[in-house]
């Protein structure tokens, strides 16, 4: 089991000394500020690694979209749009678009 600030969350174990995980997003509890820092904590049957302060959320590297250009891109689809912003990172298999949740 691994936990990031106390939420339990999925992980694939690459090999006997890698885990990969999806960090969750931030619990309200502990992001009460900008920048809020989380224990992991990984447990393997009655042993248990916590490492303190191991992940810091920080508001200021979250993604923010700033406009959407054009707004109405009408029923039909298959219009270009551009969105500018900041955060969105330089890796585009790290990116992801949805609109509506689709």
């Amino acid at each position: 089991k691994v936990t990031v600030c106390g939420v339990a969350v999925s992980y694939t174990l690459t090999d006997s000394s890698s885990l990969k995980l999806n960090l969750p997003g931030c619990p309200a509890t502990v992001c009460t500020s900008a920048s809020s820092t989380c224990d992991v904590k990984v447990m393997l049957g009655n042993d248990t690694e916590t490492l303190t302060g191991a992940v810091t959320y920080s508001s200021s590297g979250q993604p923010s979209i700033a406009n959407i250009e054009p707004a109405d891109a009408g029923t039909g689809g298959g219009k270009t749009i551009t969105i500018t912003g900041s955060n969105f990172g330089t890796d585009k298999a790290q990116v992801s678009v949805k609109f509506d949740g689709v």
